[in-house]
């Protein structure tokens, strides 16, 4: 192993490390933002579904960017976590959760794996070209 490969294994460390801790900020602000009553959560209304779906999107990239496991088996595990988590929503006072904001959780979440794939497929087929 040569410093230069030392050098590149280094930076991949550090950069899942820090994938890793913008992972669990992000859970952290979603598990607070979960006791805030609805009135105070910006941009609600019209923008509510795609708030919700965006914020899927960032919570899968976030977690894709440092595990090391299959698209679409970390976007199951992270859709039981949405479902669970619109279930807990009518648990806690000022809050509800309804049907229509777990589905835009999922299309998040779908639309986060699929762009993922299609990258890996495209790559695949960009290497194979230039063989």
């Amino acid at each position: 192993m040569t410093n230069e490969d030392i050098r590149i294994d280094k930076g991949r460390f550090w950069n899942r490390k820090l994938a890793a801790i913008v992972s669990l900020i992000v859970v952290a602000v979603f598990i607070v933002s979960m006791t805030v009553p609805v009135e105070y959560i910006p941009f609600g209304g019209r923008y509510d579904k795609i708030k919700h779906a965006l914020f899927f999107v960032v919570i899968t990239l976030s977690f894709k960017s440092y595990l090391k496991t299959n698209i679409w088996l970390l976007g199951a595990g992270i859709a039981v976590f949405a479902a669970l988590s619109e279930w807990m929503q009518q648990l806690i006072p000022h809050r509800s959760g309804n049907l229509e904001d777990l589905y835009a959780d999922w299309i998040g979440i779908g639309l986060t794996c699929c762009v993922w794939q299609l990258g890996l497929w495209m790559s695949w087929f960009i290497r194979r070209a230039k063989k």
